[in-house]
């Protein structure tokens, strides 16, 4: 079962997106930092947003779809980072800055900012 199917299974089941963070504490995620290169050398932050506003830091299931991501976009000279949900969760509220930042696991499943392991 993929990550999208766990949460859409998880929401219509009525759990919340705080029960699918719980439950999915020790999935491993890989990404990268939020500020990084462009092809022309231009520092660029690589987030997404949603038509709300909101911020993400795009993270990923697989090591290859992480790295595909980046190059895909343009982004050169990244760092390949793997930790677990909660621990990245846990390290975007070390910052100011990066507490405002959700995350978007494989593009498709958005936990909000502020949502972290309980």
């Amino acid at each position: 079962m993929t990550i999208k199917e766990q949460f859409e299974q998880t929401m219509l089941s009525g759990g919340s997106i705080q029960s699918f963070v719980n439950e999915n504490r020790e999935l491993t995620v890989y990404y990268s930092t939020p500020a990084g290169e462009n092809e022309e050398g231009k520092q660029m932050l690589y987030l997404m947003t949603d038509n709300a506003g909101a911020v993400y830091l795009p993270v990923f299931t697989e090591q290859k779809e992480c790295e595909d991501f980046f190059i895909r976009i343009g982004r050169r000279n990244f760092v390949g980072l793997q930790n677990s949900l909660k621990n990245l969760l846990d390290t975007l509220d070390t910052n100011e800055m990066l507490e405002e930042l959700g995350v978007l696991i494989d593009q498709e499943v958005p936990i909000p900012m502020k949502v972290r392991v309980k």
